[in-house]
């Protein structure tokens, strides 16, 4: 009796092992199985690499962000590198690695446009067609498209929106500028400073860097009000949002009164200078670069299915102030 339970044990004990096997044979196919399956499905979306040597800011996290979720709408796949510096010199060496990473468009906002020849000849060679992000149409003959941000555009409607706040009185402006090799800096300021010639009551009484840094922007203002004496300074024109935050923690600081006895006017329109607009403090902020993320890959899409006759695209400007500050706002929200 005690053989034939033991015998029937065993019996069952084998079945056991036999089918436990099976089935991790089975659930080990399935894992391999799916495995290949994402790889393929990988290896079946379109490679978009995407250069920018710009500091980490709001307006810079936007775009990646922006990128990103363009990419994943589009089913495509973003390679994108952190900028180890804000030069150009980093931004030529990232296009290079990103040139022998199997990619199938390279997509540029250029830190310094000097280096897009050497940069075009060398994805010329390697067969990628390039999309840039600048209002040079020399450039247009060769690259696949161009997305223009008209720069100069928005440093004139920053002296636009002075003026009119000045009404005509005597004005004395703050220029705080970008990086100097900064060529969206440099397009900004020539703008603003074009534009100003029109304007005789308008006058610019100093220039510093800010080097798009809030930091930077706040420790210059205060050495700027503390020469020239903050009742001689009636405007601050900021190449950036985050030179002007810092402007306006400057005045704060210094006991001027930002929004009323001191005029602040800066570009990219983040969510915290909208907030400053919709508190009093702050004048007016210029959009830039708006939905500049979906309009790449918008092209990218276009040309994979077969529309590849060169696309220029112009993005659209917004001046936001306080008639329209708050309502933009709550629709981010």
């Amino acid at each position: 009796m005690d053989s034939k339970k033991t015998k029937k044990a065993r019996v069952f004990l084998v079945v056991v092992i036999l089918l436990s096997a099976a089935v991790w044979r089975y659930i080990g196919h399935e894992k391999n199985e799916k495995k290949i399956e994402i790889t393929e499905a990988e290896a079946d979306q379109t490679r978009v690499a995407f250069s920018m040597a710009e500091g980490d800011n709001p307006w810079t996290v936007k775009l990646v962000n922006e990128l990103n979720d363009a990419a994943r709408e589009k089913n495509m796949e973003l390679i994108y590198h952190e900028p180890e510096t804000v030069t150009a010199e980093w931004q030529k060496k990232d296009i290079e690695a990103l040139l022998e990473m199997d990619i199938e468009y390279l997509a540029v906002f250029p830190r310094d446009e000097k280096i897009l020849p050497e940069i075009l000849t060398k994805a010329e060679k390697k067969k990628v067609p390039v999309i840039l992000i600048t209002k040079n149409l020399c450039y247009r003959n060769r690259c696949a498209a161009l997305i223009s941000i008209d720069y100069e555009l928005e440093g004139q409607l920053a002296a636009r929106v002075l003026a009119e706040n000045s009404k005509g009185e005597d004005c004395n402006i703050v220029e705080i500028k970008g990086p100097e090799e900064s060529t969206v800096a440099q397009a900004r300021s020539r703008g603003f400073r074009r534009e100003l010639v029109k304007y005789p009551n308008l006058k610019v009484i100093a220039e510093r860097n800010g080097d798009f840094d809030r930091l930077t922007a706040e420790n210059v203002m205060e050495e700027v009000i503390s020469s020239y004496g903050k009742e001689n300074i009636q405007a601050v024109f900021a190449s950036s949002d985050e030179e002007g935050l810092g402007i306006l923690s400057a005045l704060k600081i210094t006991g001027c009164h930002p929004g009323k006895d001191v005029d602040i006017v800066s570009i990219n329109g983040i969510q915290d200078t909208l907030k400053a607009i919709v508190a009093g403090e702050y004048t007016a902020a210029i959009l830039s670069g708006n939905k500049m993320g979906f309009v790449l890959f918008e092209i990218i899409a276009r040309r994979e299915r077969g529309f590849d006759k060169g696309d220029f695209v112009v993005i659209p400007y917004q001046i936001y102030d306080s008639s329209n500050a708050e309502k933009y706002l709550l629709s981010l929200s």
